[in-house]
């Protein structure tokens, strides 16, 4: 198991299953088949100024227009899927992506920059997952903040970080002199000068054996709502 959180989610599901196939038993239905899901996190990271809407397969994802950045995972049987997204008043499409989606495996739905926004589908890879290290990855998605250094606590994690564009690496770093972070802050690269920085990251603080994205978002010469922040949140859960 990836986190605390995850085994905890794990034991409920067990036990859920139990109690659903002990009903589903008495009743003579058959269990047999039932269907893989996968899971994804919506991670709206961008700074478009009106509210959007979400939909999945031609079908809408939101009972109201979505604003603000927006972390939550979404969960659906494997298969083909297309995700639009559109304007919240108008309905006029802004950007759609889609992709082939496993139940093996997890993903990140990105929705990103400002007018126009885009959205990619980014998979967790996992194949050098570390259960005593902090697997961790960052996206620069300011798309003027220009190279990057970021740093976890007082660690420097990565240097030199470029705008992501429309190429987004799924793999992960292992770093394993972490303590408890629960800060991250994003620098011009090659100096001291802050971009962004959060004192208070979504996902608490930083344990060895689970899976982070770290991003950087929003506009470098803004001062308004649109400015440049940064956070951490799940790439597995």
């Amino acid at each position: 198991m990836l986190t605390k959180k995850m085994r905890i989610g794990a034991i409920v599901m067990l036990i859920a299953t139990t109690l659903g196939m002990t009903s589903c038993l008495k009743n003579n239905v058959d269990v047999s088949n039932q269907r893989p899901t996968f899971w994804m996190l919506l991670a709206n990271v961008s700074t478009y100024p009106s509210s959007i809407n979400l939909y999945e397969n031609g079908t809408k994802k939101n009972k109201t227009a979505l604003t603000g950045i927006i972390n939550a995972p979404i969960g659906n049987y494997g298969g083909q899927y297309t995700y639009k997204i559109t304007n919240g008043t108008t309905d006029s499409v802004l950007t759609q992506v889609g992709a082939q989606l496993d139940s093996l495996r997890y993903y990140s739905l990105f929705i990103y920059g400002s007018n126009p926004i885009k959205s990619a589908i980014v998979s967790t890879d996992l194949s050098n997952y570390s259960a005593s290290a902090v697997n961790f990855r960052f996206y620069n998605m300011s798309e003027n903040a220009g190279p990057v250094d970021v740093f976890l606590g007082s660690v420097k994690v990565a240097s030199n970080v470029s705008y992501v564009g429309n190429s987004f690496d799924p793999s992960l770093q292992l770093i394993t002199n972490l303590v408890n972070a629960t800060t991250i802050t994003v620098k011009k690269a090659g100096t001291d000068e802050v971009v962004a920085t959060n004192n208070s990251i979504s996902v608490g603080s930083m344990q060895t054996g689970a899976v982070y994205t770290g991003y950087l978002t929003g506009n470098a010469t803004s001062t308004g709502n649109d400015k440049p922040s940064t956070n951490v949140i799940y790439a597995a859960y």
